[in-house]
């Protein structure tokens, strides 16, 4: 059997954009937006790195809203919490799979 590389299942090319700020919730908690960096991001999917002081489950329903210095309003996403990594003194990296496929012109705009 062929082996597939992670590579080769990704539907669509993940790229490194220059610094993101933007900002989470978690659907469940209803705790407020907390903020988070953008560490990679592609049409379905966004690796961030983000602060929590409560366990952190995956499966979540995430909000993202992501500013750019170009834009007057924040670009608006949801997906789920696809997996997390404890980092060290409440700091996380983690993946969240979009519940929509990014339009091609917002990802010119994050690029």
């Amino acid at each position: 059997m062929e082996e597939i590389s992670i590579k080769d299942k990704r539907k669509f090319t993940r790229f490194l954009p220059p610094l993101l700020k933007a900002q989470l919730l978690f659907e469940e908690e209803k705790k407020g937006w907390e903020k988070c960096i953008i560490i990679n991001i592609s049409r379905n999917w966004v690796g961030i790195r983000f602060s929590s002081d409560k366990q952190i489950k995956t499966g979540a329903l995430i909000h993202l809203e992501i500013f750019l210095q170009t834009e007057s309003s924040p670009i608006h996403v949801t997906g789920i919490l696809k997996w997390a990594e404890f980092i060290k003194d409440g700091n996380f990296f983690g993946g969240i799979e979009f519940n929509e496929v990014l339009d091609e012109a917002i990802c010119e705009l994050l690029n």
